[in-house]
């Protein structure tokens, strides 16, 4: 696995500019009710964010990765590979939550998997 290089770190802008780009898929990896606007969220300033998901975002909850929610220990390599059955290995992908904390924790499990 090749280390994350901060270069590969987008903004919120650069999402916007591959909305509807057909070589990237994004996944936001918030609770479902986040990602259907029936829950509100805060930026790591307080802030209200706005609700729902951003367009094309499927919705993959970081913690579908669990095996064990107490411990946090990973799902196995199939089971990995069949949470992320759906995504497409030829597109690039763009992971996002409010923080960066979810996403990066999902990132680095798809990373790993190979998915």
């Amino acid at each position: 696995m090749q280390e994350i290089r901060g270069r590969d770190l987008i903004d919120g802008q650069d999402v916007y500019r591959q909305l509807g780009d057909r070589y990237y898929q994004i996944i936001d990896v918030r609770s479902p009710a986040e990602y259907k606007g029936e829950k509100g969220t805060r930026d790591l300033q307080g802030n209200g964010l706005k609700l729902g998901h951003i367009p094309t975002a499927v919705n993959i909850d970081y913690t579908q990765n669990w095996h064990d929610a107490e411990t946090k220990k990973l799902k196995s390599y199939g089971a990995l590979q069949n949470l992320y059955r759906g995504l497409d290995p030829q597109k690039g992908v763009i992971v996002y939550c409010n923080s960066g904390r979810r996403s990066s924790f999902s990132y680095y499990v798809h990373r790993w998997a190979h998915i």
